[in-house]
Parts: C-alpha cells; sequence; structure tokens
C-alpha cells in the first residue's frame, strides 16, 4: 500500500515513475501475447506458414500500445484501484464480445456487428484474422495498426493529465 508515496520520495520524477508503470503494463501486455502466440503455434503448427512475420510482429506491437494506453487512460479516470480494475474488466469483456474474441465476427449479432469497429479488440482480431486465415500481409493491416497503435498512443496522452491531477491532489500518495 502507498507504494507510489515511496516511489516519489526517491529522486524518481512522478513522470518518470508513471512512464515506468506504462513500460510495465507493455511489459506484461507483450508476455501475455507472446505465450499466447506459442499455444497458437503448437496448436496450428501448419497453419501458420506463410504467414507475414512483420506484419504479426507490428499488429502484436500496436496492441501490446493499445492495450497500455486503454489500461493507463482507465485507471486515470479511475478513483481508486478497486475501481479501476472493475472497470477495466467491465470495458475489457464488452470489448471481447462485441470485437470478435468470443464469437467469430461473422456470428455477431447486428447490434454488435454495429458496436464492434469501436472496439480495440476488434481492429486487432480482424488484422490477426487478415494475416492467419485469409494469409495477407502488412499492406491489408496496416490500417488495423493505424487504429490500434493511435488509439494506444493517444489514450496514454489523454491518461497522462489523469495521473498528474490525480498525483497532484494526492489521491495516488
Amino acid at each position: 500500500l502507498k507504494t507510489l508515496r515511496r516511489q516519489l520520495a526517491g529522486p524518481l520524477t512522478a513522470g518518470r515513475v508513471l512512464a515506468g508503470k506504462a513500460l510495465a503494463t507493455a511489459a506484461v501486455a507483450g508476455l501475455s501475447l507472446l505465450l499466447l502466440t506459442t499455444v497458437g503455434a503448437f496448436v496450428a503448427a501448419g497453419a501458420l506458414r506463410g504467414v507475414s512475420l512483420a506484419g504479426y510482429l507490428l499488429l502484436s506491437f500496436a496492441l501490446v500500445a493499445a492495450t497500455t494506453g486503454f489500461a493507463s487512460f482507465v485507471f486515470g479516470l479511475a478513483r481508486n484501484e478497486k475501481q479501476g480494475a472493475t472497470l477495466a474488466s467491465l470495458v475489457s469483456l464488452l470489448m471481447a464480445f462485441s470485437g470478435g474474441s468470443f464469437i467469430p465476427l461473422d456470428s455477431l449479432p447486428a447490434a454488435l456487428k454495429i458496436l464492434s469497429p469501436f472496439s480495440l479488440m476488434y481492429w486487432a482480431t480482424r488484422g490477426y484474422q487478415q494475416l492467419v486465415s485469409e494469409g495477407l500481409g502488412v499492406r491489408a493491416v496496416l490500417p488495423n495498426i493505424a487504429i490500434l497503435a493511435g488509439s494506444g498512443f493517444i489514450l496514454l496522452a489523454l491518461s497522462a493529465p489523469l495521473w498528474q491531477r490525480r498525483l497532484l491532489k494526492g489521491e495516488l500518495a
């Protein structure tokens, strides 16, 4: 408890501490994606031949950026860590369902199909489908990469003043 207060008592600035938290979030997201990739490679060993490695890596980087920005923004809006975790879980589940993570995009009900493009998971799921199932390359997933990475960096930028405000108010210390 009160870890941030102890961190800010040292020679680190609030910006560096928050950048470290964002990098830690990105590292966890990256490791999770690496684990899922490894499992997927073993399960569908033959199906991954011909997949664009550059497209996969760029899309994965963009997904990690989107995940990091999303987490930073949600926790920046929340009053405390518990509220942030609850809100992040709820919104993540909504994005996962509407984005095709649980039900294939083609099988989604009409109402969810309308919401799908507003979900970060839609752009990730669709991009991976294009790379793995359809055998397309980097050029085909550039819009997905741009939307995911752009959203991630925009959400990260929007969350900075939220975190700064909370730090100045003493809510995080």
